[in-house]
């Protein structure tokens, strides 16, 4: 058993391991971290058997230090191998998603690593 197959059995209260347990997601807001590191916010619409996921209205937290930039993405496929974890209706700061946030910066594209 994979380590996202684990947290999305816990997280989700489904008693289905692995993608199966996807389906009690479907529609709802998910925050994947992957093993990569980046992590994306999005609701989740699609799902197959190998835990690969699509997300739609998506974007991808990216921090430097204390500061951090969502940046929309839109459309996601996340592959299922570099998934490490799926969080279903994630509890977020609600300081971080305030607009007027003083550390939220908005980064020029050219800023912006590519990954």
């Amino acid at each position: 058993m994979t380590q996202a197959n684990f947290l999305m059995t816990a997280v989700c209260g489904s008693c289905e391991a692995g993608p199966a347990g996807f389906k009690h997601a479907v529609g709802q807001p998910v925050l994947i971290v992957t093993a990569a590191g980046p992590q994306y916010f999005g609701v989740l619409t699609h799902y197959d058997g190998f835990g690969n996921v699509l997300l739609k209205d998506t974007a991808q937290r990216i921090t430097n230090g204390t500061s951090y930039a969502d940046v929309p993405l839109g459309w996601v496929l996340v592959r299922g191998d570099d998934m490490s974890a799926l969080l279903v209706d994630p509890v977020v700061n609600p300081v971080l998603q305030k607009e007027d946030d003083p550390k939220r910066i908005f980064p020029a594209l050219e800023d912006i690593p590519a990954q």
